[in-house]
């Protein structure tokens, strides 16, 4: 054997030479290398130890039983236990009695003790003592090398020829600079098993981790850089090596791919992190192997086919994906922009056949952690479905369904529903499958999917939501849907619920959808009771109740509709078949459940089973046990905590928004039997009773809310925009659920435009939930108040039902304003002066206009320092109920150039600020009554008298002003219950003109202050020819029908009774001198005769009016009016036969004497 080593290591030379003098010390040299290769290193060791320890050589002539006891000793020394002087020492003396150089005696006691500690641990990280023991030889062979008694090449020889592939012995090696790892792979390019060796090894150590995480990182970055840099190597063969070094990256990644794909361990330290952090590693080899491994892992193992692609993709959410796969795409992704991961993708999907799991996985994980994402990707599956119609080509027609079904999946806070996506993509005539050709292929595409389908929400939008048809293609749509509907009873898709199924683009009413939910709400809680009954009578006997025969037979629809799916719920199955086990059991032995639904329910079961034993929930907060709503909450608050900065975990708000979309989907399929919410109409009518099947989304909404208050509200930590784009992504999220937003919507109602009492926190959350929904659009629904209101946007419907009738809903509307103008100037994100010169247009774009306006209105109302000075006395300020903070914040608004401009085209007009006066409830409003009087006196005189009419006000005339505010009182009084009917005019205003019937909590004295004001208007009426009064009478019976007319009629001679009875003749008791006045009065009697005359003549109240004013204007007008009086008792026998039926003796003395000075 030794013979045969001699010849080879001689035949090895790469040259013949000639023995000489100076050949015969090589060829001993190499001799004697030959045989220190076959010395027992241990034994060698031991000799040493020995002559150290006694000071002479070992004997072989000593007694066998002290030589034993040597060599055990000497065996069980460890490397650590003497110097390194004494090592060096012991290999001098050993090399001297054995006649053997020094170089080739130590170099190859060296590697054979590195070959036996890497035995000892070879596929992990060195522990403490070994690497102890490691430090000890490297520090041996630095000293021999400094002495250059050390033959490096002897020694790299047996550790190459011995396999030492122990990662940590290399990395030591290499960062002693004894035998780089670039030395390593050269020396071992031609030897494949060390190769293989040092792989697994590496891969073993990048996926247990452990504490030496830093080391591991620091060795990967080495090879990625000889891999991937451009530096030219210093060793031969630089070419090949990196090709190894690429080949060795690969097959650890796949290792690594292999355990996080499936791995549930949150304490995973990913080795690859710590080498992208710009420190380790340049940029350019960085990102050269981060593209290298995103493309190797999008096409790795390509066992997971398109068929399971579509029947699993629900199962690779983002809220499903490990943490560790997780961790190992972020930490690819760092070096790259959106668009370049994009580019990087859509190559991938061209030139590559690819996992499907990890590409969808890796689809939503970008999806969710670039904000350019969702356009990039909607346009790849743009790109793809074009390629795919343009070609027929079937896998780029399913790249684009897989994807956009991926990202529909994750929540409309990044990508539209499945729902929106295919209506807006298939249902349009300029559709790609808009020729019989492109159609047909589309409807053959789909066919082939549905054996494949097991998300039934998909099937149901492709049934609804049916494509736009060309002509002659009726009949390939009717194939197909009659093919997914039995897929979907295949997918145990109740009958009835197939029957609704309507193949119109209609959308069924708000009140039909409700009563059928509620129907089949009913059948699901009747097929869970019966199950129990049945489960508990075939406990009892053992044997098939026969009402389930019974039901079977009788009621077929019901049987499988309702009771099998209840029945054969999944569930994961106990080790000892249970009751509902064997009833099952026993139901499929006698025939009684079809084949198609039992194998759906094992299948489900198992599912059930794996995702309980591999713990699809993260072990923190998603525990199986507890009820999907408490699993929600605790998803909303980690979502809380993850924006305050204190969450121990690494998902981001888009990750966990995806989660949150998934549970509250979850919470619903309680109550719906399905995971979406039902389809209903798309107007909302918020007045409506709230159906049975909507407080499930009621509860829903209250943890939703709750959750986005102290979201946005919470002080944070990061500052990172990814964090801050969690508001918008959140009201994105809720924008996906239809079926929510009714719920959404009166929750919201009955937050803000009632009496109930919020905290400030509160207030600042739902004001930014307004204004994002203002800025999401359209993806929120229509809403009005009643059945019979105008539809419109939510926020403008809650914007004009902003209550301002207490002390308490003005402050609450005023705060609630005021943070809306504050987000829409953007004051949460810049504190800087600059915005006071953008543009107010720009800014209040989406902001509803009655936000503004009420906030206008309330500001001076309340703050005092907001009026202008000419204000004669100081009112009572609000600074006690509104807080000083939020005074400061009013006022500062109140005085921002934008604000300023914005209050100038949406300033409350002069009517309008009447009506909300007449709605406030006196006893309940802040301002005493001195403090109303000074703002009335402001507010009117100041503000709406002098502005034009385009803002809202009266071009500085008394006259118009008194006409608005009676135009307001006569509609205030006609549309309330008084004055509705002719029997009702009496009680309009009964009691004195100062203290009217109380009506309405309070309004009634309201209306009082307005009476009050409208009389000192009309004192400053200017002289004219014709009554102001009568000419409003005139105004009233323009318009209307006769029921309106009417209520108004009665309306105006109830206002009239309390004001000047001289003002039916004149603006002034001086000023009655035309004729053409007695004929509107004339014209006057007339018209109220016919709604307020009973059996004896015109009402005894408004006789007295006109009495009075007759005798007011008698008094103080010219003699030729008590002619004209006299001519108007004359020409009106029923206001004649009235005043004297109702006894007005005096107006009829003083008319008589009036007439008497007239003719004599």
């Amino acid at each position: 054997m030794m013979c045969e080593n001699f010849h080879n290591l001689i035949a090895s030379r790469h040259q013949a030479r000639d023995v000489s003098t100076s050949d015969v010390t090589v060829l001993r040299d190499a001799v004697m290398q030959l045989i220190a290769s076959h010395q027992d290193v241990n034994q060698l060791l031991s000799e040493a130890s020995s002559i150290v320890a006694d000071g002479e050589p070992a004997c072989d002539a000593e007694r066998p039983e002290k030589k034993a006891r040597k060599n055990q000793s000497s065996l069980d020394l460890d490397l650590d236990a003497i110097s390194v002087y004494q090592c060096i020492s012991v290999l001098k003396q050993r090399a001297h009695l054995t006649a053997c150089p020094l170089s080739i005696s130590a170099a190859t006691f060296c590697a054979q003790k590195l070959v036996e500690i890497s035995s000892r641990c070879p596929g992990s990280w060195l522990h403490d003592k070994d690497q102890k023991s490691v430090s000890v030889i490297i520090d041996v062979i630095k000293k021999l090398i400094e002495e250059d008694d050390f033959n490096k090449q002897g020694f790299v020889a047996i550790i190459c020829k011995r396999e030492l592939a122990n990662v940590g012995i290399l990395w030591m090696l290499h960062l002693s600079s004894i035998f780089t790892l670039s030395d390593f792979i050269t020396a071992s390019v031609r030897s494949p098993a060390i190769v293989t060796a040092f792989t697994a090894n590496l891969a073993e150590v990048c996926i247990d981790g452990g504490d030496d995480a830093d080391a591991v990182s620091r060795l990967l970055a080495y090879v990625v850089d000889k891999a991937f840099g451009d530096a030219e190597s210093e060793v031969e063969d630089s070419t090949r090596v990196k090709k190894v070094l690429m080949a060795i990256l690969s097959k650890v990644l796949g290792r690594v791919l292999d355990f996080v794909r499936f791995s549930d361990q949150l304490s995973w330290k990913n080795p690859f992190a710590w080498i992208f952090d710009g420190e380790i590693l340049d940029r350019t080899p960085c990102k050269a192997f981060q593209t290298h491994a995103i493309k190797f892992m999008l096409g790795y193992k390509c066992s997971v086919k398109a068929s399971a692609a579509v029947s699993e993709q629900c199962l690779w959410t983002s809220g499903k994906t490990s943490e560790a796969l997780r961790s190992l795409f972020d930490t690819l992704c760092l070096s790259f922009e959106a668009d370049e991961l994009a580019s990087i993708l859509k190559a991938v999907l061209d030139n590559h056949e690819v996992n499907w799991q990890l590409l969808l996985c890796f689809s939503t994980f970008y999806l969710l952690h670039f904000q350019d994402a969702p356009r990039l990707l909607t346009s790849i599956i743009t790109c793809s479905l074009a390629h795919a119609f343009e070609q027929l080509e079937e896998e780029d027609m399913l790249t684009a369904f897989l994807l956009a079904r991926q990202a529909s999946l994750e929540g409309t806070h990044v990508f539209p529903t499945y729902d929106s996506w295919f209506t807006k993509t298939f249902r349009e005539p300029h559709t790609l499958a808009r020729t019989k050709k492109s159609f047909a292929f589309f409807v053959r595409f789909l066919a082939q999917l549905v054996p494949y389908e097991t998300h039934v929400p998909f099937l149901k939008v492709q049934i609804t939501r049916l494509p736009f048809v060309p002509p002659k293609c009726r009949s390939l749509l009717a194939d197909y849907v009659a093919l997914a509907k039995t897929r979907l009873l295949d997918l145990h898709v109740p009958a009835e619920e197939l029957n609704m199924l309507t193949t119109s683009t209609s959308v069924s009413t708000s009140a039909s959808t409700s009563v059928s939910h509620a129907a089949k709400d009913q059948l699901v809680e009747r097929a869970e009771q019966d199950v129990n009954k049945f489960v508990a009578a075939f406990e009892k006997n053992g044997k098939i109740p026969p009402a389930i025969i019974e039901t079977s037979i009788l009621h077929k629809p019901f049987y499988v509709g309702k009771l099998l799916p209840a029945l054969l719920k999944p569930r994961p199955l106990p080790g000892q078949p249970d009751s509902l086990v064997r009833l099952i059991e026993a139901l499929k032995a006698a025939d009684k459940i079809p084949a198609s639904m039992y194998s759906g329910y094992r299948k489900g079961c198992e599912r059930e089973m794996q995702q309980l034993v591999s713990g699809v929930f993260e072990s923190d907060d998603e525990d199986l046990s507890i009820p999907p709503m408490q699993q929600l909450q605790h998803s909303v608050q980690k979502l809380q905590r993850t924006v305050s900065g204190k969450a121990e975990g690494k998902k981001t708000v888009s990750e966990l928004l995806s989660v949150i979309s998934e549970r509250t989907q979850a919470v619903a399929a309680i109550k719906t039997g399905t995971i979406t919410f039902p389809q209903t109409c798309d107007i909302i009518t918020l007045d409506e009773e709230i159906p049975e099947d909507e407080k499930i989304n009621m509860q829903i909404v209250d943890v939703l809310l709750n959750g986005f208050c102290k979201m946005v509200v919470t002080p944070t930590q990061n500052s990172d925009s990814e964090t801050l784009k969690g508001a918008p992504q959140y009201v994105a999220m809720l924008s996906g659920f239809a079926g929510l937003q009714p719920a959404l919507y009166r929750q919201l109602m009955s937050l803000i435009c009632t009496e109930v009492a919020l905290h400030d926190h509160h207030l600042q959350g739902l004001a930014r939930l307004l204004m994002l929904i203002a800025n999401t659009g359209s993806d929120f629904r229509l809403a009005r108040l009643h059945i019979t209101t105008e539809c419109k946007s939510f926020t403008d419907v809650i914007a004009a039902s902003l209550p301002t009738f207490t002390k308490s809903s003005m402050i609450k509307t005023l705060k609630l304003c005021a943070l809306i103008l504050d987000y829409a100037l953007g004051h949460a994100e810049e504190r800087s002066g600059l915005r006071s010169e953008r543009s107010s247009d720009n800014l209040f774009i989406n902001v509803p206009e009655d936000f503004v306006r009420k906030f206008a209105y309330l500001v001076p109302r309340l703050c005092t320092e907001a009026r202008s000075s000419a204000c004669r006395t100081p009112s009572v300020s609000v600074d006690t109920a509104l807080g000083t903070r939020w005074q400061e914040m009013v006022l500062r608004l109140w005085r921002l150039q934008p604000i300023h401009l914005m209050v100038q085209k949406s300033i409350m007009s002069f009517e309008e600020w009447a009506v909300s006066e007449m709605r406030v409830v006196l006893n309940e409003d802040y301002l005493d009554g001195v403090s109303r009087q000074d703002y009335f006196a402001w507010v009117v005189h100041t503000r709406f008298i002098p502005a034009l009419s385009q803002h809202g006000g009266c071009d500085g005339s008394h006259a118009k002003a008194c006409s608005i505010v009676f135009e307001a009182l006569l509609k205030d009084a006609a549309s309330s219950s008084f004055g509705s009917s002719k029997e009702k005019w009496r009680t309009h205003f009964r009691g004195t003109p100062c203290q009217p019937e109380r009506t309405m909590g309070g309004r009634g004295q309201s209306r009082v202050l307005l009476l009050l004001l409208l009389q000192e208007l009309l004192c400053l009426l200017p002289p004219a020819q014709e009554s102001w009064l009568l000419g409003e009478f005139q105004q009233l019976l323009l318009v209307g029908g006769r029921a309106k007319q009417q209520a108004e009629v009665v309306a105006f001679v109830g206002i009239l009774q309390h004001l000047p009875a001289y003002l039916l003749f004149c603006n002034k008791p001086c000023d009655w001198t035309e004729e053409q006045s007695l004929t509107r009065f004339r014209h006057f009697v007339n018209v109220t005769r016919l709604y307020c005359y009973d059996a004896v003549g015109l009402d005894s109240n408004l006789t007295a009016t006109i009495c009075k004013g007759m005798t007011l204007t008698e008094g103080q007008s010219s003699p030729f009016a008590g002619l004209l009086l006299v001519k108007l008792l004359e020409s009106e026998p029923v206001l004649t036969g009235s005043v004297m039926v109702r006894n007005c003796s005096l107006v009829l003395i003083s008319l008589i004497s009036l007439i008497s000075a007239c003719y004599f």
